[in-house]
């Protein structure tokens, strides 16, 4: 139903030749006719919003208001002014906000508060618009052309959704003008025609380097005669984008601009048993342009009748400028291409003879029976005797050698499953493979795992194992990855098998100069990481915080020479206080610059010591308390904050500054003792 706003909904219920038409990228344009005399026609005018909520509801916003006599025709576009209404965007090219982004971080930082966009991380692709004085409606509308994406746009809910219009599924949907096609136009153009294109970036930038020392790129499908051209754009500064970008162009020219305007009849609208046909922008259709000739194309524009009694006029474009006819049935190469001749003798080739020959077989047997909701292949009638059935519903389509009533052992059903027995396939796509066993043949994954027929599993190259391991050896270069427990009879090695000089104990032993014990204490855990020459500790041990299990009491950095000798114990206690035979601190000249004499001895006098108990740690404990330097002249030096605002004080700042006191008190006594000396003489 149409409404219209005006302090609240109000029904628009006498329009006419009313449609909606749902353009490439995303926009869409609301139109209606009314007349002069209708109750609402007084409310209508530019600006005011609409909202249409059947089959895809969206809020419009009146632009065009066109009176002829006594009707008014009204043209909407989507309700976009939240898009509109921010600070128009100067120079977007020197704009830091805007250099090099992908196309997600860029609609990120566009979009208006209480908006979501969704799939933007669809590319990876990151451009620098070239805009002045925009808002950022306008940005989003650039976005589009630059990225080649396309928007699905729900003003109601505020969402937009990107979608790639070249990553369409054939979902098997056709017109045929003994069915819901009742006329078509052809338009055909190839005025500009390229099948091979010079591409260069910025500064003459190339990708022959990665694309077999060709400067170009070429598609002579439609056509084997060279025709050249050049295509230029500076925006490209890395060759891998400019080589995909000069794809996507060449898509562009190397075949004839085709056009077909269909006009359709929406069956699926009208009938549910025709939901199976319902089609949408840049849905794949394959179109009878006669009985001969089928062509198969994207939707691109579709003019949508909302009015059940105008449905009959709803119209459909496939493929038009800069959008290509790609395929052609009459002209189309098998999908193997010369790989074809591969399969000679295979199994798979041997499976696709064994289905010709049975689907040719049973070409002149068998019955088709139909009831309202569902379709019937049968070996006899009535269907109570057949033995060999298919059976098709909106459930599915299912075989079975049993009778009609199954089990249907074979099925391809609504939800996405497919259930089969045995399956033969050139190639098997998939996200996951569940419970399954693999029997002959060798598996072999990008040359990083592989499997022989006898079982014998390699991981080599950078490839990782996850999972389960159950007994035998891994070797080679191979990364384990445990998502919590790894357990192990005694001890890890890495590296040469060495004694770890602890008996009873379990440890991860490293051959080379680093070694990590986990071991037992008495009746306390401990951990205990062990080096060889030097070893440096971080207060978060490489950036990743250190927890101390509650089992854990201690944990130990044992330093030892080149030579195996001990040099330095550190110990980190679970009381968080910390013992070590020496700290030491980098301080090497050659590694400073700025270097002058500071005065710190002043602080001294200003350090108020207090005794405290952590809230939720270690009680009676005596030191400072970090906010009372705040406002100090040193403050800089003493005192940093982390991320959730919590202070830390720099004790070894307060002891250089004891040790220049001490040296000032020092030169004071000194130089009092030398006046007593004189006063006593």
């Amino acid at each position: 139903m149409l409404q219209l706003y005006n302090g609240k909904w109000i029904p628009v219920n006498n329009a006419y030749n009313y449609y909606v038409d749902y353009l490439y990228g995303g926009e869409e344009t609301l139109c209606f006719t009314l007349s002069v005399r209708d109750e609402v026609y007084s409310f209508l005018r530019e600006e005011i919003l609409l909202k249409e909520d059947v089959n895809h509801p969206n809020l419009y916003i009146i632009k065009k208001v066109n009176r002829v006599d006594d009707e008014v025709m009204f043209t909407a576009e989507l309700y976009m002014d939240e898009w509109r209404s921010n600070k128009p965007y100067k120079d977007t090219k020197n704009d830091s906000a805007f250099q090099t982004k992908t196309l997600a971080q860029l609609l990120e930082h566009i979009k208006p508060t209480g908006w979501t966009v969704q799939n933007a991380n669809i590319t990876v692709i990151k451009r620098t618009p070239e805009l002045e004085g925009v808002n950022a409606y306008d940005v989003l509308t650039e976005l589009r052309d630059i990225f080649k994406v396309v928007y699905e746009i729900d003003t109601i809910n505020k969402k937009i959704t990107v979608l790639d219009p070249e990553q369409v599924v054939d979902k098997g949907l056709y017109l045929h003008n003994e069915l819901n096609l009742k006329e078509v136009v052809e338009k055909g153009d190839s005025s500009n025609f390229i099948n091979r294109l010079y591409a260069y970036g910025k500064d003459d930038l190339t990708f022959a380097s990665i694309n077999s020392n060709k400067e170009y790129v070429e598609d002579l499908g439609y056509k084997e005669n060279i025709v050249s051209g050049c295509w230029k754009d500076e925006r490209y500064t890395v060759k891998e984008n400019l080589l995909e970008g000069a794809k996507k162009k060449l898509k562009e020219l190397a075949y004839p601009i085709k056009s077909y305007i269909a006009n359709i009849i929406d069956l699926a609208k009208n009938n549910p048993d025709y939901a199976f046909l319902t089609i949408r922008l840049y849905d794949l259709v394959h179109l009878f342009v006669t009985n001969e000739i089928e062509v198969i194309e994207k939707v691109v524009k579709y003019r949508e009748y909302k009015l059940e009694n105008e449905s009959y006029m709803n119209v459909i474009t496939l493929s038009t400028a800069p959008q290509q006819l790609t395929t052609r049935i009459d002209k189309i190469a098998s999908i193997l291409g010369e790989d074809g001749e591969k399969f000679k003798g295979s199994v798979l080739h041997q499976a696709q003879q064994a289905a010709t020959e049975l689907i040719n077989n049973w070409a002149q047997k068998g019955y088709i029976y139909m009831t309202e909701n569902e379709i019937y292949i049968l070996d006899k009638l009535p269907k109570e005797t057949a033995k060999y059935c298919i059976r098709i519903n909106l459930g599915g389509i299912a075989f079975s050698q049993q009778g009609w009533q199954g089990p249907y052992v074979s099925a391809w059903t609504i939800d996405g499953k497919f259930n089969a027995d045995f399956i033969t396939a050139g190639t098997l796509r998939a996200i996951t493979v569940e419970g399954a066993n693999i029997n002959g043949g060798n598996i072999n994954i990008n040359n990083k795992f592989k499997v022989d027929s006898n079982g014998n599993m390699v991981v080599s190259g950078g490839g990782k194992f996850y999972g389960d391991i159950m007994g035998g050896t891994i070797t080679g270069e191979t990364a384990i990855n445990v998502g919590t427990d790894l357990t192990v009879g005694d001890n890890i090695y890495v590296g040469q098998n060495q004694d770890s000089g602890y008996t009873g104990r379990k440890y991860i032993n490293f051959s080379k100069d680093i070694g990590i014990r986990f071991s037992k204490m008495g009746e306390n855990g401990a951990v205990r990481i062990l080096g060889k020459g030097s070893v440096s500790l971080s207060n978060q041990f490489g950036g990743y915080n250190t927890v101390v299990d509650a089992n854990i009491e201690t944990i130990f950095l044992d330093v030892y020479d080149s030579n195996g000798q001990l040099k330095n114990m550190f110990n980190v206690n679970k009381d968080n206080t910390f013992s070590s035979y020496q700290i030491t601190v980098t301080s090497d000249k050659r590694l400073k610059e700025n270097i002058t004499d500071t005065h710190l001895e002043d602080l001294i006098d200003r350090v108020k010591i207090k005794q405290f108990d952590y809230i939720s740690g270690q009680k009676n404990k005596i030191g400072v308390i970090a906010q009372d330097f705040i406002g100090d002249p040193f403050e800089k030096y003493v005192l940093s904050q982390d991320g959730n605002g919590y202070y830390s004080v720099d004790y070894s700042v307060l002891y250089l500054a004891a040790i220049q006191k001490v040296q000032s008190l020092e030169k004071r006594i000194e130089a009092l003792e030398k006046r007593l000396e004189e006063v006593i003489k």
